[in-house]
């Protein structure tokens, strides 16, 4: 196993919860992939998610004074919940 080291980080909060709206779709794919997933369910997959995704897009317009101000983190902010959403999907 190759070693590890655990950081914590601050990241900016409208892009993260982008981020974690995207994760929760994809994580709702996942929950549904079993066996393929037909046209009835797609309904299914994005209501689960859309409410997430709609709360996280009304801070939408601080996105960009976020990426400029924090680079780096307003980037992980977005990345991480995403990851673990394509994680779970590749389970």
């Amino acid at each position: 196993m190759t070693e590890k080291k655990k950081i914590e980080l601050e990241v900016p909060k409208e892009i993260y919860e982008v981020g974690e709206a995207l994760g929760v779709l994809l994580e709702s794919i996942a929950a549904h992939k079993e066996g393929g997933i037909s046209a009835s369910e797609i309904p299914a997959i994005i209501s689960e998610s859309l409410l997430g995704l709609i709360a996280a897009l009304n801070g939408a317009n601080q996105i960009p004074v976020e990426v400029k101000e924090q680079p780096v983190e307003a980037i992980m902010g977005a990345l991480i919940p995403v990851a673990k959403g394509v994680q779970k999907l590749l389970k």
